[in-house]
């Protein structure tokens, strides 16, 4: 009777866990801004990471209708994933905008001048050790973006990122990355987008074997961890529930 019980349990929990690894949910926060422009106040970021062998989900489609750019925090594939699919979910994403790409360590499963060359078809705009410009109304922010820190070369040097008086948003795609910045870097930033982690992926209460997703303050600089949207090994979460991002840009000046 008792080993009945086990199994029925346990079929339960793993069926929980693949629900789990195949949600799609999206989470909506509001973040203040000190250095935001007024004339970018309640503009949207879609932010998107760790993708690996799933297929984006239509369920995104309200939550990408209201976003002004769409992000994609690495990780957009792992090893044995077709190349049809990584471009059908680009395309899936790109119709609602402007999408923008960081390089996460599984992404160097492809050659990485096959993807590039994908991306670039597909126009998407790749933050590899780089910042572009966003105006609206005479007012500029910046989005920047280093190479992954596992597999490649980040250097935020090579970024360029602007002064501390204008607005930054970084996306790397391992968050351990901030540990390599000092503080005359970090001041420069308003706010950094990460994933990698999977929020731990399989959480045992407070144990997983990577840190949990949240935001996090890294200095006085807004930081995410996502748990991400797909799941790398096995298609199993517990505890650390698959997401996405819906994150509405306020300014300070106007709150």
């Amino acid at each position: 009777m008792l080993g009945m019980i086990a199994a029925a349990a346990s079929a339960v929990l793993i069926g929980w866990m693949i629900y789990e690894a195949h949600s799609s949910r999206v989470i909506e926060k509001t973040i203040v801004l000190d250095t935001l422009p007024q004339t970018f106040d309640g503009k949207k970021i879609f932010f998107v990471s760790d993708i690996h062998r799933r297929k984006i989900s239509s369920m995104f489609n309200e939550a990408l209708k209201q976003s002004d750019w769409i992000f994609i925090g690495g990780d957009l594939l792992e090893r044995g994933v077709p190349k049809k699919r990584v471009q059908e979910n680009i395309r899936m994403l790109r119709q609602f905008g402007s999408v923008y790409f960081v390089f996460g360590n599984n992404d160097y499963d492809m050659r990485k001048e096959e993807l590039l060359s994908l991306l670039e078809q597909e126009q998407v705009v790749v933050l590899e050790n780089r910042t572009v410009k966003e105006t609206i109304g005479g007012h500029s922010i910046y989005f920047a973006g280093v190479d992954d820190l596992a597999e490649g070369t980040p250097n935020l040097n090579a970024a360029c990122i602007p002064s501390k008086e204008e607005c930054t948003i970084l996306m790397v795609h391992n968050p351990d990355f901030v540990n390599h910045m000092d503080q005359s870097q970090l001041s420069k930033l308003s706010l950094i987008l990460s994933g990698h982690t999977h929020g731990g992926q399989i959480r045992i209460g407070p144990f997983g074997i990577r840190q949990k997703g949240g935001w996090y303050n890294v200095s006085g600089v807004p930081l995410l961890i996502s748990n991400g949207y797909g799941a790398t090994h096995l298609p199993l979460r517990l505890c650390a529930k698959s997401q996405s991002h819906l994150i509405m840009l306020k300014a300070k000046s106007l709150h």
